[in-house]
């Protein structure tokens, strides 16, 4: 302040009761004849605002570690079916980091043709229903998984702006329905053959 400039920080001080006061200070010269003749001291008690931003943290750490942990891939689409979140688990089964995929179309992500058989729901999702079905599309090592995919409307300032999307992984499930499929065809198969040996 004292070479002309505004000059504004934080600092803490405490009350009178040894309370610890956040405070933003702002210095502003007084400036007579280009020189400077005193200060303005402004100091204002930000502690509610720090205590706001400590505890938005703290849930985005809480929120980005349950995201990250959950056994299931969860992204957030906005109307133009761009990717504007996804958790760790789609980064490892995508192979891309964070900043590859966020503003990217689902259909670039996933394929054409699996963004195709989602649309209609994530249509559904965006108009304020909340759906279930299941698609299929290829991981980062080109292995087709498929997905038990739960579709919510995404809702900023009470209005949806987009989709919020779980997936889980349900490939083995998938297989083990296909072998009992087989072997019940096989199974019909001996039934037939024995009787006409009967």
């Amino acid at each position: 302040a004292l070479t002309g400039e505004k000059v504004i920080f934080e600092n803490t001080v405490n009350d009178k009761n040894n309370r610890v006061i956040n405070m933003q200070i702002t210095f502003v010269p007084e400036i007579k004849q280009n020189k400077v003749k005193g200060i303005y001291t402004l100091g204002l008690d930000i502690t509610e605002l720090k205590r706001k931003e400590q505890a938005l943290k703290d849930r985005e750490v809480l929120l980005n570690t349950i995201t990250d942990n959950v056994q299931a891939l969860i992204a957030i689409v906005n109307k133009n079916f761009e990717y504007i979140f996804v958790n760790k688990k789609a980064e490892e089964y995508f192979g891309k980091a964070n900043h590859e995929i966020i503003g990217k179309n689902s259909s670039e992500i996933i394929g054409s043709e699996a963004f195709e058989r989602g649309f209609p729901y994530m249509v559904k999702a965006m108009n304020g229903e909340t759906v279930t079905f299941e698609n299929h599309y290829p991981d980062k090592n080109g292995l087709i998984q498929f997905m038990q995919i739960y579709l919510a409307p995404f809702f900023q300032n009470n209005e949806i702006t987009g989709a919020i999307q779980l997936c889980i992984n349900i490939t083995k499930i998938k297989q083990a329905e296909l072998l009992i499929q087989q072997q019940n065809q096989e199974l019909v198969k001996l039934n037939a053959d024995k009787d006409r040996f009967i």
